[in-house]
């Protein structure tokens, strides 16, 4: 029964997947100064109202966000395999405004999904306590059981945003607008971005879902017809 019920959540995650697909292709980017109340789409740089700290390499930013995986080994019968597995995690998130040029917005991140590149990569090795930052783009490499990765996600002051999100009356300054999650429509998106990248990211993982999930279903339907459940 395992099959039908992965299939089943790789056709939700590829649904899900097409929402925010065509909520992006559907929703035209607004400029700042003429925001209208409802869900908007604004691009522009990360304001600081206030500042806080990346975990472990301390970098001022608006939002953090840290993973913690550790290189393991699992015995099944005759069979051994090794995986990252997350042992930790956490994030720190504050509001922030988003300038474009044409005016500034306050974001209350509350309950929105953030969608970041990994900033900064730590290595500890199983033996040793000490922590090595590692290049991102070259994490992989030979590792031994009890070696750890940390990841760092983070947003900059200035850094380009994209935000996807409901523009309402800010609850902290009557008569200001501020971008928040939607009572009604809860889509609110954060990402580091472009939306060019974001369409090709979530077409890509809506086309896997929906293979994936359709596959394991057929494989279910001819297990079934063939007798074997």
């Amino acid at each position: 029964m395992l099959l039908p019920i992965v299939g089943i959540a790789g056709l939700w995650h590829g649904f899900s997947r097409m929402r925010r697909y065509r909520m992006i292709m559907d929703i035209p980017t607004s400029r700042i100064r003429s925001l209208a109340m409802g869900l908007v789409e604004i691009v522009g740089r990360a304001v600081p109202d206030t500042l806080i700290h990346t975990r472990w390499s301390r970098i001022e930013c608006v939002y953090f966000r840290y993973e913690v995986k550790e290189y393991r080994r699992h015995r099944s019968g005759k069979h051994t395999r090794h995986s990252w597995d997350t042992i930790d995690s956490g994030e720190n998130r504050i509001p922030f405004f988003v300038d474009d040029d044409t005016g500034s917005v306050r974001v209350d991140p509350d309950g929105a999904e953030y969608n970041l590149d990994v900033g900064k990569v730590f290595l500890q090795r199983a033996l040793g306590s000490e922590m090595e930052e590692i290049d991102t783009d070259r994490i992989f490499g030979f590792y031994t059981v009890g070696d750890r990765k940390h990841y760092e996600y983070f947003i900059l002051p200035g850094e380009e945003v994209y935000v996807l999100g409901t523009a309402a009356i800010d609850k902290t300054a009557p008569g200001e607008i501020a971008v928040e999650q939607g009572e009604n429509e809860r889509m609110f998106l954060i990402s580091d971005h472009s939306e060019k990248e974001l369409l090709s990211s979530f077409r890509w993982q809506m086309i896997g879902g929906f293979a994936f999930g359709v596959v394991l279903i057929a494989v279910w339907v001819g297990m079934l017809v063939g007798g074997r459940f």
